[in-house]
């Protein structure tokens, strides 16, 4: 090829002005140097996309009209958790990692009185104590083992086990020995202020009272009963084998209950009566809500040995095989309830909390790989004291807000506002019976309270019900105003956090760094210990989500970066054996690095979450270029030859074949410029771009080095013996076999090919840690565990339009569809309000009656009077009234410029196949055109009455041609009724009912009968277009589909690409199939290897198998060059290639390798694929290739003769 000629040449005419050689190319590497300090880092994986993609394009227009402020959560919690394990572990989570302390015998219960004062019971009669800091012996004067544990305060704690044991520990801090007639084994305990029971085999139950008196119990069972909660009002739960529940009703009566189980129930605990839970083998799990009981459902099916808790929905729950459950509110979908039991944690063996890394808390709940040797026995729950850390929020808030960087602070939702006007989101009909249910309420209680009061009705149950339901209306409404707390505060309590904005323009990188930076300071200084001294304080949010991306990515590239470096040169130290050498290999590529990127730095200007490792593995695959090129020269300098005839070797020789492979490299890489997805388009470019600057730098700077190194006497490369001279030769021994196994091998990977996978969910893909955890936590603060799709659409009315053709296709799809439910700000403002407000008015009046000055203010206290009254006064409100917090959700910057429109998804919106579903859903649709009034024409009247409607000129319902002209639409408040021009009024009233799709309440007026309504004169039109909705969660799924559409194409083009190089360079299909044929057999042999690993493609790994054809094929190409170089034997070409092919390899995998190691999930698959490829390759490089090329050599012996 003509290029090579060029460039060969170019190399020979280097090694005559050698100086300047190094002079041109020092400068080139000086102003390459100043370029790349211009490189950005951008971790958003949106920008993979063309940048004038249409997904992309709307995702940037809906993030302009966004609020856009990037917040900080200060996350204060108090969140801590003790369990006790039979391997004899005592353990103690303090909301972030677990600390664990051997204790040398099984421990089997667990009690605490505080979060510094905990016990631990179990094995030869062992106890021991937590004082916050460690956990100490003490002595119990018993060996038996102890197996249950209760306290009624620091001053009385109870233990029972083996032998009918019962231990108590008084005052005086010393364990005491309760006479007992038993001798069965007790192995659970539980009490009240006045009582405590203890349970053991054979149907056992002990009673001890306040004065310390123990009498044995008769139950209805004779199984092993293995836990018991005693309720405040003296009522008794007793949990045992064989699905054993046994319930005392605090008086005389025990009975045993249903439990529709025969496992074994191993504990049970309850909030109260009519919520009571027991746990038990095989993943039972129980709930008594007072008169049945009830089956849950776990996640998993472990024995569940103990459980623990401070209300129904914070419950924890400890198995056999390393299982810790947590219980909470389920979260209300439209397919029903999400499971109330969701696992928190795996943990198999004991972790060095020193050199713990990852969060005990994942927010991914993931089952190990591995066996578990973990047996959990008994856990507990610290309450959550947080009144003192609420009140300190104000003045944190305060001190926060003092910061120059902060713009703005939040620690409190606007929950006052819709307490206030509760009222208002009640219905019509709701409205009705509360004042007729406050109108009967006064009237008895004025009667009673001037004793004409006349109970005939206390028996009608259907009254009282009347009256409970309305009394649960009042407490509703106000309670679905007040929503979970007027806090940001967590759902297992144990968090609550303060919101914090920078001021405007501080979104950058740079700008949130300091903040955070700022923001620790100010923690570090407001004495936050004073408050409470185990009260943690951390910064999660967006902001923290944001910095945390990009500097453990960037952690990830210095470091590996650096990891490579120092395997590299590990490598060719072992190569090598001088360190001079490393000269002459080291200083070319270093200064092809920054001409590559330097380069870049001008052009692209950023590199992103596949670019970014760049650096390491051009590193790894352009030194092999000055291996390969060195190595040819001192194999001939130490032949004896003169220095400038191994020049000419050098780059005539092997200079050639690298410039075929590092050229037939460069063409497959640049191959991946023809992709949109930039993720293949830029590393093409980068990578192509890096191994043509190493071949250059290698070809010119290398040879210049060598020149000057031997005329200063720096080189001294003395000839060899005769011996030594010797070329070594590495014949195949069994070249069939190998051939065989070769062959097997590729149809096993074709096998494996049809069954690899894709990873579709990107979660799974991503770092986690404490710092994740941390984030978790904020988020759920915050309220909001997910990011919702987004629809700006520009005014109220074409938002009103796409929020009713997102619900129409939700409504059509039924089941199908992927949308939860649409909402927007007009949610927040209720319909209707000048009907509501006449009800409000008369509610009012009655509730500032004098009459209920008769009323005793016990009464009055019963119906919260005055919280009713303060309800009663509020005035009709619009959007511009809401709460700033409530807007700034749904508006942009400013208010008006944009009305968003939230879609809340029912699906995993992180696995791009359901995103792809929700987007072919809400992604694009046509909006209809919309009127706002009834019709142009000043006399029309429309008649409204259920579900029926009438439209007529002059107040007549009939059909006239004047209004037929001109009707268009009808629209009541707020909601919009599309129709054509139709010519009488009982088909519009038709068309309206049925593709309008309207239910009676949408047209209600709130009064019977037939009521004409004037409509307004003035018209808001809004044109039909185009919806769209998007989010950064669909444009992930869009860079995925771009991705495995372009990553396919990139891949057969890469392919085509080297082959037909390798045709143009040798001249011979043969010989260029021969070339190639490492690289195809490498690839089955990588593909069943993966199979066999479980290890899936994903949106990272994915770019390695385009660049591992460019990488790849080296190894062929140097291989059928040297052979045809000489036409040495196979056995000569192999023992010179073998080692140099051998190093070479070593060196490529360390620079793609070295991505293993990184903490980034998706580009640690990465770097497994890249290393189980390149390893495949060069194995068929090395035996398969030269087994190929035997047979061939054989057959031409054989036809000679």
């Amino acid at each position: 090829m003509d290029i090579l000629s060029r460039l060969t040449a170019l190399a020979r005419r280097t090694t005559r002005r050698p100086l300047l050689t190094l002079l041109v190319a020092t400068v080139a590497t000086v102003a390459s140097v100043m370029l790349v300090g211009r490189l950005r880092f951008n971790t958003d994986l949106a920008d993979l996309l063309p940048a004038d993609h249409p997904d992309l394009v709307e995702l940037r227009r809906i993030q302009k009209k966004q609020p856009s402020d990037t917040g900080f959560m200060v996350l204060l919690s108090r969140n801590f958790l003790y369990a006790t394990d039979e391997q004899g572990h005592a353990l103690v989570h303090d909301g972030m990692r677990w600390k664990a302390t051997p204790t040398g015998a099984p421990l089997y219960a667990l009690w605490g009185f505080a979060v510094r004062d905990v016990f631990a019971a179990g094995a030869k009669g062992r106890v021991f104590h937590w004082d916050g800091k460690t956990w100490q012996r003490e002595s119990s004067g018993s060996d038996v083992t102890l197996r249950g544990l209760w306290g009624r305060s620091a001053g009385e704690l109870y233990a029972v086990g083996g032998g009918g044991a019962v231990l108590r520990r008084g005052a005086d801090k010393k364990w005491h020995r309760v006479a007992s007639s038993s001798k069965a084994t007790l192995r659970a305990v539980s009490g009240n202020g006045s009582v405590l029971y203890a349970v053991g085999d054979g149907g056992t139950v002990l009673r001890v009272d306040k004065g310390g008196v123990l009498t044995a119990v008769a139950v209805p069972s004779k199984q092993r009963l293995r836990g018991v909660w005693v309720a405040k009002d003296g009522q008794v739960f007793i949990a045992g084998d064989g699905g054993t529940l046994l319930h005392y009703d605090g008086k005389q009566r025990w009975r045993a209950l249903d439990s529709g189980t025969r496992a074994n129930l191993n504990a049970v605990w309850g909030e109260r009566p009519d919520a009571v839970f027991a746990v038990g083998d095989r993943g039972t799990a129980l709930r008594f809500d007072g008169k049945r009981v009830v089956k849950e459902i776990f996640r998993i099916d472990d024995d569940m040995r103990a459980l623990h808790g401070l209300r129904a929905d914070r419950i924890w729950a400890v198995g056999r095989h390393c299982s810790l459950e947590r219980r909470t509110t389920p979260v209300r979908r439209e397919r029903g309830p999400q499971k109330k039991w969701m696992m928190v944690n795996w943990w198999d063996g004991p972790v060095d909390s020193k050199k713990e890394k990852k969060s005990a808390w994942p927010p991914a709940f993931l089952a190990p790989k591995k066996p578990c040797t973990r047996a959990y026995s008994a856990v507990w729950r610290p309450p959550n004291k947080m009144k003192a850390i609420i009140d300190f929020l104000p003045r944190l808030a305060k001190t926060l807000l003092a910061s120059k960087l902060v713009g703005r602070v939040e620690y409190r939702k606007p929950v006052q506002f819709f307490i206030d006007r509760a009222f208002y989101y009640a219905s019509i009909a709701d409205l009705h019976k509360i004042h007729k249910y406050l109108a009967d309420r006064l009237e008895r209680e004025t009667a009673r309270a001037t004793g004409l009061y006349v109970d005939l009705d206390d028996d009608d149950k259907d009254k009282k019900k009347d009256k409970d339901e309305v009394a649960e209306l009042i407490r509703k409404y106000r309670a679905s105003a007040a929503q979970r707390s007027e806090h940001y505060q967590h759902y297992d309590g144990a968090s609550v956090g303060v919101l914090v904005f920078p001021k405007k323009g501080g979104s950058d990188i740079a700008s949130l760094r300091r903040l955070r930076r700022e923001l620790r300071a100010i923690i570090d200084k407001s004495n936050y210990h004073a408050v409470d001294p185990l009260l943690r304080v951390d910064i999660g949010g967006d902001g923290v989500a944001k910095i945390a991306e990009y500097e453990a990515t960037i952690e990830d590239i210095t470091g590996l970066a650096w990891l490579a470096v120092a395997g590299i040169v590990l490598v060719l130290v072992l190569y090598m054996r001088r360190l001079l050498a490393l000269l002459f290999v080291l200083l070319p590529l270093a200064m092809s690095l920054t001409w590559t990127f330097g380069l870049t730095a001008l052009t692209i200007g950023t590199l992103n979450m596949v670019t970014g490792f760049l650096f390491a593995v051009i590193f790894g695959v352009g030194i092999d270029y000055g291996i390969q090129l060195y190595g040819r020269y001192r194999e001939v300098r130490v032949l004896g030859l003169p220095r400038e005839e191994a020049l000419d070797q050098m780059i005539l020789g092997t200079g050639r074949a690298t410039t075929t492979s590092a050229l037939t490299s460069a063409a497959a890489l640049l191959t991946l410029l023809i992709t949109d997805f930039r993720g293949f388009s830029e590393f093409g470019f980068i990578s192509g771009l890096g191994v043509l600057f190493a071949l250059v730098s290698f070809l010119c700077v290398q040879p210049a080095l060598l020149v000057l190194a031997e005329r200063f006497g720096l080189l001294r490369l003395a000839a060899a013996s005769d011996a030594q001279k010797k070329q070594p030769s590495a014949p195949l021994r069994a070249a069939r076999v190998v051939l065989v196994v070769s062959a097997a091998a590729a149809v096993f990977g074709v096998v494996g090919t049809t069954q690899l996978s894709f990873e579709y969910n990107h979660r799974v893909l991503r770092p986690t840690g404490e710092r994740s955890e941390i984030l978790h936590r904020s988020d759920h603060c915050f309220g909001q565990s997910f990011t919702p799709t987004v629809m700006a659409t520009g005014s109220r009315h074409r938002l009103r339009a796409a929020l009713d053709a997102v619900e129409r296709t939700r409504r059509r799809l039924g089941d199908k569809s992927a949308v939860r439910r649409a909402s927007s700000i007009l949610a927040a403002v209720p319909q209707r309000q000048a009907e509501k407000r006449v009800l409000i008015a008369g509610i009012s009046k009655l509730l500032h009656s004098r009459r209920w000055r008769l009323v005793p203010d016990k009464s009055k206290k019963k119906i919260r009077l005055e919280k009713l009254r303060a309800m009663s006064k509020a005035t009709p409100f619009g959007v511009r009234d809401l709460p700033p917090s409530v807007r700034r959700a749904f508006h942009g910057p400013g208010y008006g410029d944009s009305w968003l429109g939230m879609v809340y998804y029912g699906i995993n919106i992180s696995d791009s196949r359901q995103a792809r579903r929700l987007k072919n859903q809400v992604g694009k649709f046509e909006g209809s055109p919309m009127v706002s009034v009834a019709h142009l024409l000043p006399d029309a009247k429309v008649f409204v009455e259920g579900q029926r409607v009438e439209v007529g000129c002059g107040g007549e319902a009939k059909a006239v041609a004047a209004c037929r002209a001109k009707l268009v639409a009808l629209a009541y408040d707020g909601k919009p009724v599309f129709a054509q021009v139709l010519g009488n009024a009982q088909a519009v009233a038709k068309k309206l009912a049925v593709e309008g799709g309207l239910r009676g309440d949408l047209l209600a007026i709130a009064r019977p009968g037939l009521v004409p309504v004037q409509p307004k004169l003035a018209a808001a039109v809004t044109p039909s277009g185009h919806f769209s909705a998007s989010s950064g969660e669909l444009v992930i799924a869009e860079v995925v589909d771009v991705m495995l559409h372009d990553g396919k194409i990139a891949f057969v083009v890469a392919l085509l690409v080297v082959f037909v190089a390798c045709w143009v360079d040798f001249r011979s299909i043969k010989l260029a199939g021969l070339a190639c044929v490492p690289l195809g057999i490498g690839f089955l042999w990588t593909f069943g290897v993966m199979y066999v690993l479980g290890i899936k493609l994903n949106m990272f790994n994915f770019v390695v198998l385009p660049a591992l054809v460019g990488i790849g094929i080296d190894y062929g190409v140097h291989f059928i060059h040297r052979f045809e170089e000489g036409k040495e034997s196979v056995a000569l070409v192999r023992g010179a290639l073998y080692w140099v092919l051998f190093f070479c390899a070593c060196t490529s995998i360390v620079g793609f390798g070295n991505m293993a190691l990184a903490d980034h999930p998706g580009l640690r698959s990465l770097g497994q694929l890249a290393i189980i490829g390149l390893a495949c390759i060069f194995v068929a490089a090395t035996y398969t290739l030269p087994g190929l090329m035997g047979l061939r050599e054989k057959r031409k012996r054989d036809a000679q003769r």
